[in-house]
């Protein structure tokens, strides 16, 4: 495993942050990178301490796996981790490592928390990635809009998120509308097993995705709200990513 993990000043934030990053075995020329993003409860050593990332084969694919902390990937009064991504840790990558800094070879992708922060940066920001990968996002701002014994009880941070998560610029089918004005939206995957109290919502971004004519594939596979999930779904989305990527 050719690994290596950054500590780096964010000054969106304020304070180090950590990321990790994969890199391929023998390089050829600048790399393609793709962004991945852990769930609520995780950190930027998610990926490789729950999945089988790190044995597959990445060509010349760099992934990068920032801390996202429990931020949704958005500026709030929690911090600017939406400008941690766009901000700090992208120019950081592309000039520190031997990257392809366009558009067409940089990718973002996530699990849960991470597959809502994906598709939301993703589709706000398509002047920066050319594809979407997704694992049982949570992709609805209204979700965030707090209902007596919901989950958002327990979320620790909900009265900071809750009004930034709930406003329409956060909002997944919102935004796709826009990606799709503007005439170049990213290429996108996602997927959601059928077990995954998730499912609901997946199928819901992909109705919207239909309704609208934005290009998408949508998979619904046996599975649950699991790693173990997630790890059945990568090659698939691997695979997906290296293509649009022409890797």
């Amino acid at each position: 495993m050719n690994k290596t993990d950054l500590s780096f000043h964010s000054a969106a934030l304020g304070k180090q942050m950590e990321a990790t990053v994969l890199l391929p075995d023998d390089p050829a020329g600048p790399m393609a990178t793709l962004y991945l993003l852990h769930g609520n409860s995780g950190n930027q050593n998610s990926w490789l301490l729950n999945s089988t990332l790190a044995q597959r084969n990445r060509r010349n694919l760099m992934i990068i796996m920032p801390n996202g902390d429990r931020s949704r990937y958005v500026n709030s009064p929690l911090g600017r981790y939406e400008d941690l991504i766009l901000q700090d840790l992208i120019p950081l990558i592309d000039s520190t490592f031997q990257t392809d800094a366009r558009r067409e070879k940089r990718a973002i992708g996530g699990f849960s928390m991470g597959g809502y922060g994906a598709m939301m940066l993703g589709l706000k920001h398509p002047h920066l990635f050319s594809a979407i990968t997704t694992h049982a996002g949570s992709y609805y701002h209204a979700e965030w809009i707090p209902r007596p014994g919901g989950w958002l009880d327990s979320h620790p941070a909900v009265e900071l998120l809750a009004p930034v998560c709930s406003n329409p610029d956060h909002d997944c089918r919102f935004l796709s509308q826009k990606a799709l004005d503007l005439g170049n939206p990213p290429a996108i995957r996602f997927d959601c097993g059928v077990e995954d109290g998730a499912l609901e919502c997946a199928r819901g971004l992909h109705q919207h995705f239909e309704k609208i004519g934005l290009p998408h594939q949508y998979d619904e596979v046996p599975g649950g709200h699991t790693w173990a999930y997630v790890d059945s779904r990568l090659e698939a989305s691997q695979a997906f990513v290296m293509s649009t990527l022409n890797v």
